[in-house]
């Protein structure tokens, strides 16, 4: 499926807004929100932003998503950090009392950017 059509699909699921903030990202299990089985299962994860929610789904390969693994409240996020790099970057906070890191696959800094801008 064309990149487009899943901002489309998103956008009708009102899992995305206007500013179109989303990004493929790497989630590692150790130290994640995720645990047991389902953290096991999220390697790839599509992250999108609607209003004040972070949603996180785990990315198939044909650029689709599937169930969503996290519904994270970004008013509530803590200690954001974020680095863009030439290859793509890094976003880690805190939520919940818990540490979330991702590795963004894409070289687009404007997801890391939305979130240390806050």
């Amino acid at each position: 499926m064309k990149v487009e059509e899943v901002v489309k699909k998103l956008k009708a699921e009102q899992l995305l807004d206007q500013n179109e903030i989303y990004t493929y990202a790497t989630k590692p299990v150790m130290g994640g929100i995720l645990g047991g089985a389902v953290g096991a299962a999220a390697g790839a994860v599509l992250l999108s932003v609607s209003g004040n929610i972070l949603y996180v789904h785990k990315a198939k390969l044909d650029n689709t998503y599937g169930e969503c693994l996290d519904r994270i409240d970004i008013q509530s996020m803590r200690d954001v950090q974020g680095k863009t790099g030439v290859v793509g970057g890094k976003l880690s906070f805190e939520y919940d009392g818990k540490r979330f890191k991702s590795k963004i696959t894409s070289r687009d800094s404007r997801f890391i950017d939305y979130f240390i801008n806050l």
